[in-house]
């Protein structure tokens, strides 16, 4: 797929809920191949961090990435681009030397980069040392840090102390069961750990507007799912905002 070119970005948007603005979007990677179709990222991504080529993937999506922030600034835009990243990346040592060369080459300003981690990602790091110098360094520049998925992991708040992390991300698996009076009270509860710390919180998977007045209620502070946009191309992004 990365030698024909077949890899493409769908970008999903972000919405403050105070502006009702779209301040951000996510990256998000697809994969169109003539035989078998669409492969969606929960499957492509698994093999790519198998067989190794997930730093490969990586690559092409910050480069898109940077590549798009830019474009959008040029035309009056100042969107911030999410892109994730996986553990198996930042153990190369050079992760944050090539993350800073890119944004070099493309020009992009350190401030539009949003770089996403998991729980696992965030675990792992806690015992890495030069994975934390790597996300320290980065920070510096100022890029900034969304721990994705949250609530779904291992609990752990100590990498919430130690790594640089700006945002967290409630999982869409919450969002959903909001219906829940117990949901309720743990998402709430969630917000406002968030809030404590001076973190901005997401919530992902919002595909109702009681979802979203909801979370707007508990001072959530942006909301991304299906009610906002599906994933769609820069083109639809534009005539979004």
């Amino acid at each position: 797929a990365l030698d024909q070119k077949n890899l493409h970005v769908l970008y999903q948007p972000l919405l403050d809920v105070k502006t009702g603005k779209i301040t951000a979007v996510e990256a998000l990677v697809r994969w169109d191949d003539k035989e078998i179709g669409v492969v969606s990222p929960d499957e492509l991504i698994p093999i790519a961090e198998e067989t190794g080529l997930i730093n490969n993937i990586g690559s092409f999506m910050l480069e898109r990435a940077c590549e798009q922030a830019v474009a959008w600034k040029n035309a009056g835009h100042e969107m911030k681009v999410s892109i994730n990243s996986s553990v198996r990346e930042f153990r190369d040592k050079n992760m944050a030397k090539s993350i800073l060369e890119t944004l070099e080459r493309t020009g992009c300003p350190a401030n539009l980069l949003q770089i996403e981690i998991t729980e696992k990602f965030a675990l792992e790091a806690e015992a890495e040392t030069g994975i934390i110098k790597q996300m320290r360094i980065l920070e510096n520049e100022g890029i900034l840090f969304a721990l994705d998925d949250f609530g779904t992991g291992y609990g752990s708040f100590r990498y919430m102390q130690l790594l640089p992390i700006s945002t967290v991300k409630i999982d869409q698996t919450f969002t959903r069961a909001l219906k829940s009076e117990k949901t309720q009270q743990l998402v709430n509860g969630m917000v406002q750990l968030g809030k404590s710390m001076n973190l901005t919180v997401v919530a992902e998977g919002v595909e109702t507007e009681e979802q979203q007045e909801l979370l707007k209620k508990f001072g959530c502070d942006v909301v991304q799912g299906y009610f906002i946009s599906k994933p769609v191309t820069s083109n639809e992004i534009t005539s979004l905002i």
